[in-house]
């Protein structure tokens, strides 16, 4: 059964909030580095990147923390922090923040608290108002709490929820994994690890063959605490595995 679209608001994970006016001067709390992404990239840095009221993207270098950020007040404003490094080629998942979901009064400061956990949310709420969508309609907590219920909210069919939420069709049922693989594969020599912050690191011989469970489709990178990269490209029907670089 579809619902109309304020009826789904109401009903399943979204509600109504009255928008904030103006900007607010706040400092950006960002999450702890994983220590094996630290080993991995020496250069890590994080760019902030959200999205105005009329969809356009905005993006701060942050070389390193702490950084002080103007926010817009708009309920629901999301802002991602992308993971940067030369190494990693845009592969990192972003940890995420929204405000006023995620402010916190700190010795005496606003502070706007990132997390990795709260990613895939702020990108679900990115992609809406990227779409045009009024992102204050959108009960956060529970959109975050829903997505959190996955062991990895990246593993499911964001862009789907997001479109759904936009045309006022979603229903909790619309919260789906994408289709996945298991993937094998010869790393070579190194500890190994996945584009997720979570990601536990396995050590290799140049022998031993990984087996990396339900990769999700699309395109995922295993790096090595070494420096080193493979691309795996998952499809429907085959995986590509491009040369170790």
């Amino acid at each position: 059964m579809r619902f109309p679209a304020l009826a789904a608001l109401a009903a399943c994970c979204l509600g109504s909030c009255a928008p904030f006016g103006g900007d607010a001067e706040l400092e950006a709390l960002l999450p702890r580095v994983p220590a094996h992404w630290a080993a991995a990239f020496p250069d890590l840095h994080f760019r902030l990147v959200l999205r105005g009221a009329a969809g356009d993207e905005q993006a701060l270098e942050i070389p390193s923390p702490p950084a002080r950020i103007t926010c817009s007040k708009a309920t629901n404003t999301a802002i991602l922090a992308y993971p940067v490094s030369a190494r990693a080629a845009g592969f990192l998942r972003p940890a995420g923040a929204v405000y006023p979901l995620d402010l916190r009064r700190e010795d005496g400061r606003d502070t706007l608290r990132f997390s990795w956990e709260a990613g895939a949310a702020a990108w679900v709420l990115s992609r809406l108002r990227t779409l045009g969508f009024e992102t204050s309609l959108v009960n956060a907590p529970r959109l975050r709490a829903e997505l959190a219920r996955h062991p990895d909210p990246w593993a499911l069919d964001l862009e789907k929820i997001a479109e759904k939420l936009a045309d006022g069709t979603f229903i909790f049922y619309d919260i789906d994994l994408l289709p996945s693989r298991d993937v094998q594969l010869r790393p070579g020599v190194g500890s190994w690890f996945l584009e997720d912050p979570e990601s536990s690191v396995t050590p290799c011989r140049d022998e031993d063959t990984l087996l990396l469970p339900a990769l999700s489709v699309g395109d995922h990178a295993l790096f090595s605490i070494e420096g080193r990269r493979i691309r795996i490209s998952v499809g429907a029907k085959e995986t590509v595995i491009a040369p170790r670089e």
